[in-house]
């Protein structure tokens, strides 16, 4: 595959080019997938810490870490999307975390379908878990780490966000501005019922590939 630079702002960052797909198109542009949420984030000017939940290949993580100047802590549970995520990290010297377990409300097992893993099966057994071939672990994230400077936090898996929420109300405290991925009125109904108590407010919803609803 043959590498893109990406420049913004002044800064710049290397990337696998897949070619094909939605993140390949904008690529073949020189120019990043989801480019308006990526430069919404980057117009907040905030220091510290971002959680990208559901980084795949790295298209915002880079970006985040590079142009935004945040400490990224990635989530990329599914194997062929991790190996790439780590080879466009490899292009880069980035301050970048990288989790390969998904994150969930509460622990337990989670499988792949064609399009999102969906969680099941849950346990207790800590790291006692066992995982059957194609199955992959789900934490809670506030039962796993703990970050102090939390400013943003983008979640994109395939409608499991608010179970995301659900696990890291701890962090939530901080107040991080949120964009979460919300394709129907359902997900939206259920977001706001996370969020409401926590004193979040929907600013709006920037339209792209998918859907982010921004939160503050």
């Amino acid at each position: 595959m043959d590498v893109v630079t990406i420049s913004d702002f002044g800064k710049s960052y290397q990337i696998y080019n897949p070619v094909e797909g939605r993140i390949g198109s904008k690529l073949n542009m020189g120019i990043p997938y989801e480019h308006a949420l990526l430069r919404d984030v980057y117009s907040l000017n905030r220091t510290g810490s971002i959680f990208d939940i559901g980084a795949h290949i790295g298209n915002h993580t880079l970006y985040f870490a590079a142009i935004c100047g945040l400490k990224v802590y990635a989530w990329e549970p599914y194997p062929e999307s991790l190996k790439m995520l780590y080879d466009n990290l490899a292009l880069n010297d980035l301050d970048v975390t990288v989790f390969d377990w998904a994150a969930g409300a509460a622990e337990g097992r989670g499988r792949f379908t064609k399009r999102m893993w969906i969680e099941f099966d849950p346990s207790r057994d800590g790291d006692k878990l066992k995982l059957a071939r194609g199955e992959v672990a789900v934490h809670a994230i506030d039962e796993m780490i703990h970050v102090d400077d939390l400013a943003v936090v983008k979640i994109d898996v395939e409608g499991m966000e608010p179970d995301v929420l659900r696990g890291m109300l701890r962090h939530l405290k901080q107040k991080p501005v949120i964009y979460a991925e919300t394709h129907t009125n359902t997900a939206m109904r259920i977001t706001k019922k996370i969020l409401h108590p926590l004193g979040y407010k929907l600013e709006t919803v920037i339209r792209m590939g998918s859907p982010m609803a921004k939160w503050v």
